[in-house]
């Protein structure tokens, strides 16, 4: 688990135990990578992630500067 991550936990009045564990900001991005190229590979989406061959801007301002149709 990283450290973003979320772990909630509920009992009730009869013992019974449900846990669940929410993904952090690691997982969004994994998940960011996944789709934004269209790959549908988990474990190559996170390598992409750990050893990235380029450097980019800021996500949001990539999305940005595409819509303003300034990145050639």
């Amino acid at each position: 688990m990283g450290a973003g991550s979320t772990d909630a936990s509920i009992m009730t009045t009869d013992g019974t135990i449900s846990s669940c564990h929410l993904a952090g900001a690691g997982n969004m991005v994994t998940l960011l990578i996944d789709k934004e190229l269209g790959i549908n590979n988990i474990e190559l989406s996170e390598d992409i992630k750990k050893y990235p061959l380029a450097k980019s801007g800021k996500f949001i301002s990539y999305k940005t500067r595409r819509w303003k149709c300034t990145i050639l």
